[in-house]
């Protein structure tokens, strides 16, 4: 482990990364649509998975593993993970070492300022350990949220540019096409969306 530590401290170690997608391991055949539903769904099997999985996860870093990481899905039976900074802050709790990589949010469907805010707190929660990833996602997930796919890479940019200046900087003004943050009188940070040809 000093070994180790020493080509860490020189920058000659290379990063291992566990990642888990947490499937759902019932689901039969491929999906010939999305969004999926939850025909065949049984909350006590996804119980199960939802302890197995994240045992494995916490599990990884006895195993030495640099960073534990999950991603965010929706609707689909590849992933049981909607919402990955949940789990995130499961294994923030359970380790001590390795770094919880949220591999990522998928921004353009969030609210940024929020995702600016839960990864603040999970940063926090793990003493420093955090690795945020912000996804743009893909074409289904925009489908089951009534987004268009063809706007994904404008709320992309808008949202990543609002996460990075924070709910600490005054955005208002700014000349937001779907995402508009506000500061109100009272000084509480708000985000609404809006369509272009508003």
């Amino acid at each position: 482990m000093a070994a180790r530590n020493e080509r860490a401290r020189m920058g000659l170690c290379m990063k291992f990364n566990f990642f888990h997608s947490m499937p759902w391991t019932h689901y039969e055949g491929v999906p010939e649509s999305w969004p999926v539903g939850s025909d065949g769904f049984d909350g006590e099997r996804a119980r199960l998975l939802y302890d197995d999985y994240i045992t494995s996860m916490v599990h990884a870093e006895t195993c030495d593993f640099d960073w534990i990481a999950c991603n965010e899905h929706h609707y689909s039976p590849f992933s049981l993970m909607p919402n990955c900074n949940l789990i995130g802050s499961i294994i923030a709790h359970r380790t001590r070492r390795a770094k919880v990589a949220i591999l990522g949010n998928l921004v353009p469907l969030l609210n940024p300022v929020r995702v600016a805010e839960e990864y603040a707190m999970l940063d926090v929660m793990s003493g420093g350990r955090l690795i945020a990833g912000l996804m743009r996602g893909i074409p289904h997930e925009y489908l089951a949220y009534n987004v268009a796919p063809s706007e994904s890479h404008g709320r992309m940019r808008e949202a990543i540019e609002l996460i990075i200046k924070g709910p600490s900087r005054s955005l208002s003004g700014g000349k937001a096409s779907t995402i508009v943050f506000h500061r109100s009188r009272s000084g509480q940070n708000r985000i609404r969306s809006r369509s272009r040809s508003s």
